[in-house]
C-alpha cells in the first residue's frame, strides 16, 4: 500500500482515507456484496470484516462471502470453484438489489 500510494498512513493520511471503502460508506451509498478469499496477500479478512462490521451498524444492506483457500485475483480463472461460487453470489446478489 505505501508504494501505491506513495508512503505511509501518516505521511498521507487523507490518501488512505479517501481509499478506504470505510470512509464511504452513509446511507447514500449503494448495497456492496464483499467476496474475498481467505488466502488473499492483498486485502486481508480482518478488513473485510471491519467492513461487514461498519455497513451492518450503518444499516445498509451487503453481503460478504469468505471463500476458502482463495488469494486476490481468485476469479482470474473463469472456470475456479472460487469463481463459480462468486458468479453465482454476485448473480443473486444483483437480481436481488438492482433497481
Amino acid at each position: 500500500m505505501q508504494q501505491f500510494i506513495g508512503g505511509t498512513p501518516e505521511e498521507f493520511p487523507e490518501r488512505y482515507y479517501t481509499l478506504s471503502p470505510l470512509s464511504h460508506i452513509d446511507a447514500t451509498a449503494p448495497p456492496p456484496i464483499t467476496i474475498l478469499g481467505t488466502s488473499d496477500r492483498l486485502v486481508s479478512v480482518d478488513h473485510a470484516t471491519l467492513l461487514d462490521q461498519a455497513l451492518s451498524k450503518a444499516g445498509l444492506p451487503h453481503q460478504i462471502y469468505l471463500l476458502p483457500g482463495n488469494d486476490h485475483g481468485f476469479d482470474v480463472n473463469w472456470g475456479g470453484f472460487g469463481t463459480q461460487i462468486a458468479r453465482a453470489k454476485i448473480k443473486d446478489f444483483l437480481k436481488r438489489y438492482s433497481q
